[in-house]
């Protein structure tokens, strides 16, 4: 049952992102017993022998939490496990750290230039809080607003185009695990769109290329036949 948004192992790094719409300080101690169970399956997948007296290498971890929460937080800050020690005066033998980083829209602004995805996401979700703060604005006219806003400005805008309706019924029922699952999603489809555009270039690319040798060929006979 423990969970994270997205993982996946590069060049040996077992890299974790996570997002969360609320400061959770017990983040160190989840992620502690989410590395413990994938490391289990990965050795169990290997069929190692973790008795043994060869070393069984494993990935290094890099744990990342994106925050976008009302609450204000430096754009980057380290959560420790150690922090969790309640006998302060012993230093511990085993610490883990998170970072998090702050992607509301007024924090770091380099890493929000460097993903399309992750600055659009933050730029609705900016509008959409300032848009909840106006007099007599419900929430369900925020998103709207919200959505409406970036669609003018082509940020994101063929998804909401596409998932408007969706977009704001999780408004209507938000729930942390809805929140966790559209973000997930949001990037996914996105690039799974791109994907579809890049298939259809190629398949371009490959018909022209047939064109072109057809019409070589057919210049070959034209010459043969005079």
């Amino acid at each position: 049952n423990i969970r994270n948004d997205v993982s996946f192992i590069l060049n040996h790094v077992f890299n974790l992102y996570e997002h969360q719409s609320t400061y959770n300080p017990n983040m160190p101690l989840r992620t502690l017993m989410n590395l413990a169970n994938s490391y289990e399956r990965m050795i169990n997948q290997k069929e190692a022998n973790i008795y043994g007296s060869v070393l069984i290498k494993i990935p290094t971890p890099k744990y990342i939490m994106f925050y976008n929460g009302d609450m204000e937080y430096p754009d980057k800050m380290s959560m420790l496990l150690s922090d969790a020690f309640e006998n302060k005066e012993l230093q511990g033998d085993v610490e883990l750290k998170v970072t998090m980083l702050n992607i509301n829209y007024n924090h770091n602004r380099k890493l929000l230039e460097q993903c399309e995805v992750l600055k659009g996401y933050s730029l609705y979700n900016n509008k959409f809080k300032e848009y909840t703060k106006r007099e007599g604005i419900t929430k369900v006219e925020a998103a709207n607003m919200a959505i409406e806003y970036c669609i003018q400005n082509n940020v994101l805008a063929d998804f909401f185009k596409m998932r408007r309706s969706e977009v704001v019924g999780m408004v209507l029922e938000f729930t942390a695990e809805k929140a966790e699952k559209y973000l997930k999603n949001l990037e996914k489809r996105i690039k799974e769109q791109n994907q579809e555009i890049e298939d259809k270039e190629r398949q371009i690319e490959v018909q022209e290329q047939q064109i072109h040798e057809c019409n070589q060929q057919i210049q070959e006979r034209e010459q043969q036949i005079q």
